[in-house]
């Protein structure tokens, strides 16, 4: 799990999304996830993880931050170029170097798409725009709008224990402490849970924000990450 991590470190990432209209109707402020040019999220909270052999457990403070860098369009294809992710918590161990992926949004699905390096997602991402429906076999699905309680997507969404799948648990109406995010009145949080034997993945989604909380947590050898959105900003 590589060596001990400075307590309190701060540190940004570098990753490559791609986002089209998650509806065709909808704009991207309108979005579940917006994504334009400018935008930032910034979150933070804890990570866990285990030294490499041994039972060693570290955990740290972490400042994690989104930005859009690069918006494409086509069609009913957006394509963006996103710095940071809070899934790339997962499993996260000192010095290591983030890795990259490709999003893919088509009508109401969104396709997560891993890339070797920025280049390499760049090139996906202008393939994706022109042929969205030839998708790579380590394509994943996502992301489905709209959310509603009970909805499943992914893997397997014939098992009945909602396991090996996206599943949204449901929605609670909160009062989110966002700098930047209007708190004229309480927010529609959704939570989704990805539950496998050896882990899960929990994120909360706000329709106009985005992600505003990512939990993952294995089941056996520690590793852990919890962040909460703390602010953001369109420019």
């Amino acid at each position: 799990m590589g060596s001990m991590f400075r307590a309190g470190l701060y540190f940004s990432t570098t990753i490559v999304l791609i986002w089209g209209a998650v509806t065709v109707i909808a704009s991207p402020v309108d979005a579940p996830l917006p994504l334009e040019k400018g935008m930032r999220w910034a979150y933070e909270g804890k990570v866990e993880w285990t030294v490499m052999n041994s039972t060693t457990v570290f955990s740290t403070n972490i400042h994690w931050v989104t930005d859009v860098v690069e918006v494409m369009e086509r069609g009913a294809v957006r394509a963006s170029i996103v710095r940071g992710l809070p899934n790339e918590l997962a499993w996260y161990e000192p010095g290591r170097m983030p890795g990259f992926t490709v999003l893919l949004s088509i009508t109401n699905h969104v396709y997560r798409i891993p890339a070797s390096n920025e280049q390499d997602g760049k090139n996906l991402a202008r393939r994706l725009i022109n042929e969205p429906y030839e998708l790579p076999s380590s394509a994943e699905e996502w992301l489905a709008f709209p959310l509603e309680k009970g909805k499943r997507w992914g893997e397997d969404t014939d098992r009945q224990d909602n396991n090996y799948c996206w599943y949204v648990q449901g929605k609670q109406v909160k009062n989110l402490r966002v700098k930047g995010y209007p708190a004229r009145h309480p927010a529609v949080v959704w939570s989704l849970i990805y539950r496998t034997n050896p882990d899960h993945q929990i994120m909360e989604i706000v329709a106009g924000l985005g992600i505003t909380r990512y939990v993952y947590a294995h089941h056996g050898t520690v590793a852990s990450a919890d962040v909460r959105l703390v602010s953001f900003e369109r420019q």
